[in-house]
Formats: C-alpha cells, sequence, structure tokens
C-alpha cells in the first residue's frame, strides 16, 4: 500500500495560548512561550506518531495532530506514512490551548505536504524553497485559510489565531472569515500560571454556562473589559483587578478547579493585581509586576500541591510569544517575548 508522506522531514512550531481573560470571553488570546514541536519525517510504513513532552503516555491513535494532517490532505489516517514525533510543552487540558496548537500544526504540516503531493496536485512549491530544506513561507492567503481552519475547528477563535499569528488579540469568527487585530500589552506586566493535576475539558467547561445571562451583567462585562485592556497596555494594576472580572462565564466555571479561590488568594499575596480563569481551566492566571510573576506562579503551585490527581501540578511564569505558528529550518528559534 503506498502511503502519504513528505519526501523530506518538514518541522513546524506553535505556541500554546491563554484565552478568554476575565471579561473577554471567545475574543481575547495570547500567545505564551510554551510550544508544540512536530516533526513529520519520510519513512516506509504505517505512520509511527511518537508523543513526548507534556504529551508523553497520551494514545497516539486519538492524536489530535495526525487527524487533523488527514483532514487537510483529505485522506483517511491510515493513508499516512512515515514518523510525527510531537514534542510539548503545553499541558493538555489545562487551559493553555493544547487542541489549539496540534491542530494549527496539524494544519499547516497538511498545507506543507500537499505542496509536494505530486503531478494532480493544486498545491504549489512556495517562494524561498529548494530541495535542500523545507517550504518557509505561507502566503497571506493561505494564513488567511489555516486561520479559519482551525478556529472553526476549535468552535471559537481565540486559542487558534493567537497559534498562528502570535502576540495579544481580539478576534471573531465572522461568516466565512476570522476577523482578528493585535493588542497592545504592557512588557512590564508579568504572566503568571499554575495548574493542579486535574484536567477540564473545555466541552465540560462550556456545558456549565447558563444558556442566558442577565442584561445588566452583559453590559457590566463590556466595561470591564475596557478597562482591563487599558491596564494591560499600561500595566496598571489598579485597572486590571477591576477589570479582570467576569459575569459570563468564569462564576460557573471557577469551582471546576479545586482550591482555585486557595490559590487565588496565595497568588494576591505574592503580588498578583489579578487572578482569572486560564482558557475555560483548570489553570488559572495571574497579571503581576512583571518581577513578580515567577514568585505568583510558585505561590499558586504550593496550594495545588495539596490536590489528589493524576499527573503532575504545572506552574510557570510565561512570556508573550511574538511570533505564530512557523515552520522551522533552525529549531532553536522559540520567538518568545525575551525581555
Amino acid at each position: 500500500m503506498s502511503r502519504l508522506c513528505p519526501p523530506r522531514p518538514l518541522r513546524v512550531r506553535v505556541p500554546g495560548s491563554t484565552s478568554n481573560l476575565g471579561p473577554g470571553y471567545d475574543a481575547l488570546g495570547l500567545a505564551v512561550d510554551r510550544f508544540l514541536d512536530a516533526r513529520w519525517e519520510p519513512g516506509d510504513g504505517p505512520l509511527n506518531v511518537q508523543l513526548h513532552g507534556s504529551l508523553e503516555g497520551l494514545d497516539p491513535e486519538r492524536d489530535l495532530t495526525h487527524r487533523v494532517v488527514a483532514h487537510s490532505l483529505d485522506v483517511d489516517r491510515d493513508a499516512l506514512g512515515g514518523t510525527l514525533t510531537l514534542e510539548s510543552q503545553i499541558p493538555v487540558a489545562r487551559g493553555l490551548g493544547s487542541s489549539a496548537a496540534a491542530r494549527v500544526a496539524g494544519e499547516l504540516l497538511g498545507l506543507l505536504a500537499g505542496r509536494s503531493a505530486g503531478p494532480g496536485s493544486t498545491a504549489r512549491e512556495p517562494r524561498g524553497s529548494d530541495e535542500s530544506g523545507p517550504p518557509t513561507v505561507v502566503t497571506a492567503g493561505e494564513r488567511e485559510g489555516l486561520l479559519l481552519r482551525a478556529a472553526r475547528g476549535e468552535g471559537h477563535p481565540d486559542n487558534a489565531v493567537p497559534s498562528v499569528v502570535g502576540g495579544f488579540v481580539a478576534t471573531a469568527l465572522d461568516g466565512d472569515s476570522v476577523r482578528w487585530v493585535p493588542l497592545p500589552l504592557s512588557p512590564s506586566v508579568g504572566i503568571a500560571y499554575a495548574a493542579p493535576p486535574v484536567e477540564v475539558r473545555t466541552e465540560d467547561a462550556r456545558a456549565r454556562l447558563p444558556a442566558r445571562v442577565a442584561h445588566g451583567d452583559a453590559a457590566a462585562n463590556g466595561a470591564r473589559l475596557a478597562v482591563l485592556l487599558s491596564g494591560l497596555a499600561n500595566a496598571d494594576g489598579d485597572r486590571i483587578a477591576w477589570g479582570i472580572v467576569d459575569h459570563l462565564h468564569v462564576p460557573w466555571r471557577w469551582s471546576a478547579v479545586p482550591r482555585a479561590d486557595a490559590a487565588a488568594a496565595a497568588a494576591t499575596d505574592a503580588g498578583a493585581w489579578a487572578v482569572t480563569l486560564s482558557g475555560s481551566g483548570s489553570g488559572l492566571l495571574a497579571f503581576s509586576p512583571r518581577e513578580r510573576a515567577a514568585d505568583v506562579a510558585g505561590a499558586m503551585a504550593e496550594v495545588f500541591a495539596g490536590v489528589p490527581g493524576e499527573g503532575p501540578v504545572w506552574a510557570f511564569p510565561m512570556r508573550r510569544a511574538l511570533v505564530g505558528a512557523a515552520v522551522l529550518a533552525d529549531p532553536s528559534a522559540d520567538g518568545s517575548d525575551a525581555r
């Protein structure tokens, strides 16, 4: 059986993301410096999926990246060949966009592999590629298509878009297009993350949400969002603390995170301005002065260390990833917001 695989190795890197950011439900997303590195190499036989880092121990058959590659190329999963190696720093089901990163990686690998699919393919080799290395140029039109497919696959754009374009963005699905705009984020704002050893699946978190919210609560969210964005742009802790309060999703999801109240209190004691859910949880996201971010993450980790569950407690300061999904010739370049 002839199997589809690239004629030469392809390697892509995709940043994780945190989303919602309090009142920015399904609208705000921030690419962060935790990466999924995917390498697809040619080879005989059926596709061999190797999982490392935060993906270790997961069933390779359930891996999202190779399923998206197959869908992108319009073939059955059994038609793929070679070796797909995935190395991830992104916690799974902890509110840092692990599924969006996997989906974006699969879409990008499918796009690149489709360009060299041979006679009859509508794909083309981009400018800047040659026989000795991977194609490195993604056109504006290809990027827009990638954005739309990834956002539709996720069902919301606030993780997929920053994973594709990098940075801090506001975004929305608008029919057959994705609207997004970059937003300012002061380099003086520190970002801390921590998650207990408990998964929260996005679909389960969404099932907690009410079918309706009060008009006053919806109006209040708009005001909070405007103040939050000003606070993040100017490293204004008071504005961030007031603006982070949400009335659309956080109140119903917060209780799914064990010891969330205690972790938020510990973060505040360690210097955080504000704490909210990272995505839909179970991770918590805290904003603080930049120099306090590591202490804030550590304080939340101490609280979560007492939570029973499978897997590790995740905790670390994060930086904004300025560069989104990229085709790598040099896998050492991470594109993070080194300050």
